[in-house]
């Protein structure tokens, strides 16, 4: 479970965030400015680059139009800070916020509005390890009806959802809709689509491990990192370029100091938060990691926590990512060890199609 913990980031200066709303807001009539103001805020991707920007410009929003904002704007507002705590990690801010932006959402009657605000709700419920509570909020709708921003957001709920019911085969095809952002929407650097987009692309991929199918996986985990790498997201690009090693590694394919490479952007992301990203799947946070040693170690408690459960991105992903981290840190003993008790455990639960993967990142680290 994540505890609360507050960052010198967590608030901008209150004079940038009025500067740039104030050049969102320029030219929109009076009577549209609370709505437009909270779409803008909502529209804003919670990269961990740039949550601190969401947090401001939606207190400035709130202070700014506080005797004007209806339910509606108030509950966009609301949520798009649940998202950036939840984007964070800090998943019990992220519950409160939500819990918050679902209450706010009732009292305006549109239905729409109400399900997007739940089935972010229910996704950091589940991430904070919530499941029963997680899956009963966010109900049996699929969010057919909803405008494309809305539905991106129910869309990566429901793909989380399928991957904890161990349904992966639905979760590719909800995620493969969500990287479907409409044309245009998507292309505009920091926006909601564009994050959307990247997350439902690392959430197939996610899927796409569990089944064992790291290679197809590979070619997402690329156009995510890329757009990941694009908006300066530090926690974003470590936990991608870890997993896309360790898919490399899967299929034969070793790049010393691939995984090392990531550790500059573990090292710049915020520490202090205990949760790990559900969507994307690595098992660890390496957030404030800078060694190569301190990675490889905080993999190997991850798949100790998992082995024995039929997991590819829990203990197989972890083990494979972990036996590189340790060659790259020279401690080719520890590699082996890793690598046999990850094998272990794909035996014990007669687990065939995780072995040829995990063959194949012995032979690529000559072990």
């Amino acid at each position: 479970m994540d505890e609360k913990n507050d960052s010198p980031t967590d608030r901008l200066d209150r004079g940038e965030a009025m500067a740039l709303m104030g050049r969102l807001l320029a030219g929109v009539p009076e009577d549209r400015l609370p709505l437009v103001a909270a779409q803008a805020v909502w529209g804003m991707g919670p990269w961990s680059s740039r949550t601190p920007y969401v947090r401001a410009m939606a207190a400035w929003v709130a202070e700014r139009f506080r005797d004007d904002l209806a339910p509606v704007p108030t509950a966009l507002v609301t949520a798009a800070c649940g998202r950036a705590s939840l984007a964070d990690r800090r998943f019990l801010e992220a519950i409160e916020e939500c819990e918050a932006a679902v209450d706010q959402a009732d009292r305006c009657g549109d239905g729409r509005v109400v399900f997007a605000c739940r089935a972010l709700l229910a996704r950091a419920l589940l991430q904070n390890g919530e499941v029963a509570r997680g899956l009963q909020v966010l109900g049996d709708g699929t969010g057919a009806d909803l405008p494309p921003a809305l539905r991106s957001e129910v869309l990566l709920a429901l793909g989380v959802a399928d991957i904890v019911r161990g349904d992966l085969g639905r979760a590719v095809e909800r995620f493969a809709a969500g990287a479907l952002v409409p044309e245009g929407l998507g292309e505009a650097p920091g926006t909601t689509a564009q994050w959307h987009r990247v997350m439902a692309q690392a959430g197939k991929a996610h899927a796409l491990v569990r089944q064992s199918r790291f290679a197809d996986a590979v070619p997402l985990l690329e156009a995510a990192l890329a757009t990941a790498r694009a908006n300066d997201a530090h926690r974003e690009v470590a936990d991608l370029q870890v997993i896309r090693a360790a898919c490399g590694l899967a299929t034969g394919e070793w790049e010393p100091g691939r995984l090392t490479a990531a550790l500059p952007s573990a090292g710049r992301a915020a520490g202090a938060a205990s949760g790990v990203d559900f969507v994307v799947g690595l098992p660890a946070d390496l957030a404030g990691c800078n060694e190569a040693s301190e990675a490889a170690n905080r993999l190997e408690e991850a798949a100790a926590e998992r082995l024995g459960v039929r997991d590819s991105a829990g203990f197989l992903v972890a083990g494979i990512a972990c036996a590189g981290f340790h060659v790259e840190a020279g401690d080719r003993a520890s590699v082996a060890r890793v690598l046999d008790l990850t094998g272990q455990a794909v035996d014990n639960l007669d687990w065939d199609d995780a072995r040829a993967p995990l063959e194949a990142a012995r032979v690529a680290l000559e072990v």
